[in-house]
C-alpha cells in the first residue's frame, strides 16, 4: 500500500490491515475443505522483480502438483 502511493490507502492504520491478514488466515487454516498454500513473501518483491514472481508461481504449481491435488 505504501509503495503504490494512493491517497486514498494511505490512512488505512496497519493494525486494521494486521487484523485483516490474521482473520483471512484463520479462516484458512480452519477450513481444511478448501485448498490453501501459504507462500510466504518475506524479502520479495514480485511487482518489481520477475524472478520473485516466477519463483511464486513455481510455489503455486508446486503445491498443485503435490499429493496428486492436479486440477484440470
Amino acid at each position: 500500500i505504501a509503495k503504490r502511493g494512493r491517497s486514498y490507502e494511505q490512512g488505512i492504520p496497519s493494525e486494521y490491515l494486521e487484523d485483516i491478514h490474521r482473520s483471512y488466515f484463520d479462516f484458512m487454516r480452519n477450513s481444511p475443505d478448501l485448498p490453501a498454500v501459504v507462500i510466504d513473501l518475506e524479502g520479495r518483491d514480485f511487482v518489481v522483480n520477475p524472478e520473485d514472481y516466477t519463483w511464486v508461481l513455481y510455489k503455486m504449481c508446486e503445491y498443485i502438483l503435490s499429493e496428486n491435488r492436479l486440477v484440470i
